[in-house]
């Protein structure tokens, strides 16, 4: 129990360090607007996604 938590912990940080790192080479390399763009995108992308899985789990279940 304890080993799976801690490889937990480990991922997560993992994970938001690459996110740290995602970020702030596309906001070197893109500039401002370009930044703003893609994290735009970004969170339209995580908004719709949700919505359109959820729309299929309905549709395949009364298929």
């Amino acid at each position: 129990m304890r080993r799976s938590v801690v490889f937990s912990f480990v991922a997560e940080i993992g994970a938001s360090l690459s996110m740290f790192l995602t970020f702030r080479l596309a906001s070197e390399f893109w500039g401002v607007a370009g930044f703003a763009e893609w994290v735009m995108a970004r969170r339209l992308m995580a908004f719709i996604v949700p919505v359109i899985t959820m729309g299929m789990d309905v549709g395949l279940t009364r298929a």
